[in-house]
């Protein structure tokens, strides 16, 4: 608990107290342990601490507005508020770890059949925002994977495809198939703005994102669940404007994958 102090303000005394509480609150998070639980369990555990750091570095930006201050307090403050972003960081190594984990319950799946599905689940909410998704006949071979993080990754590149193509007229969002003989691909097209300069070259970094009410964590982990399944994700301009992004995944028969 911070020292009392005459100069801290009473307003910065509660900001920190409370601050410290939330971060002892933080230490029992449940982890996460499926893909499935991604959204609920991700803002669980991210809130907490960032809103801690938050709180935190508000205070001692009162205490330095101070004529007199603890310099003591306002280290312990800092130092604070850099333990709650460390545990933001831990989070993510651990939602790592068990995106790993769960690449082990891989199923035969359809991926043909799972991208038209994300489609018409995410048809509604693009008509009402003036934007048409079309997917391309095709066809892949049945293939093993986990169908839970799989879609996970289709919702976001389906989603953000919208979310661009939204702030254009005529906003249009392509899906199209296709494989050869070892790999499979889905490609999300969208006819937006493109990504933003100031981020292009960092939109597979955490909390890289433009959205007012983004966390910028839907792409890392979409690689990263790609890659743990010995395939790929990554991105490409489209001219004259817009946006595509290419999951590529390994194709492995039954037999291969028995063995």
């Amino acid at each position: 608990m911070f020292k009392s102090s005459n100069v801290l303000p009473h307003i910065v005394q509660h900001e920190a107290n409370e601050a410290l509480t939330r971060a002892s609150e933080t230490e029992n998070v449940v982890q996460l342990t499926t893909v499935a639980a991604l959204g609920v369990g991700l803002i669980h555990e991210m809130s907490q601490p960032l809103s801690a750091a938050a709180t935190f570095i508000h205070a001692a930006q009162r205490l330095l507005k101070t004529n007199d201050y603890d310099r003591y307090l306002l280290a312990e403050i800092v130092e604070k508020a850099a333990q709650e972003l460390k545990q933001t960081r831990d989070v993510l190594v651990r939602l790592r770890d068990a995106v790993s984990a769960e690449q082990a319950i891989q199923v035969p799946l359809d991926l043909v059949a799972l991208t038209q599905m994300v489609a018409d689940q995410l048809r509604g909410e693009a008509k009402e925002r003036s934007v048409r998704v079309m997917v391309e006949p095709g066809s892949l071979p049945t293939m093993f994977a986990n169908a839970v993080q799989i879609k996970q990754v289709l919702l976001n590149l389906i989603g953000n495809a919208i979310d661009a193509a939204a702030e254009t007229a005529n906003g249009t969002v392509s899906v199209r198939c296709r494989h050869d003989i070892t790999t499979a691909e889905i490609e999300v097209s969208d006819n937006g703005k493109g990504i933003d300069s100031e981020i292009a070259e960092h939109v597979f970094q955490p909390f890289q994102t433009t959205k007012p009410r983004g966390m910028g964590l839907g792409l890392p982990l979409s690689r990263q669940i790609a890659e743990a399944h010995g395939g790929h994700l990554w991105w490409e301009s489209v001219l004259p404007q817009g946006t595509r992004f290419r999951l590529q995944l390994p194709l492995v028969s039954p037999a291969d994958h028995a063995a």
